[in-house]
């Protein structure tokens, strides 16, 4: 969390400090979907991907079909 010298309201500093999260999450988002793009070009399986990530080979290749047509599981990002 951000330590300024201003002091929030609690409710505000929350606030704050979850829009930061969902920042860094967009940002991890993006380059866990690069490092899968590398990935399938080294020849890596949607198996072996998800096996790393620790997740299945149908939910990789579902992060895949996402980016690829540009939309989210939650429709908000």
């Amino acid at each position: 969390m951000d330590t300024t010298t201003t002091t929030l309201d609690p409710r505000e500093a929350v606030l704050s400090e979850l829009d930061q999260l969902r920042q860094r999450q967009a940002a991890d988002r993006a380059a866990r979907l690069a490092t899968i793009r590398h990935a399938r070009t080294l020849g890596l399986t949607n198996q072996a991907i998800g096996d790393a990530l620790g997740v299945t080979e149908v939910a990789v290749r579902n992060m895949i079909k996402r980016a690829e047509s540009g939309t989210s599981r939650t429709g908000g990002e």
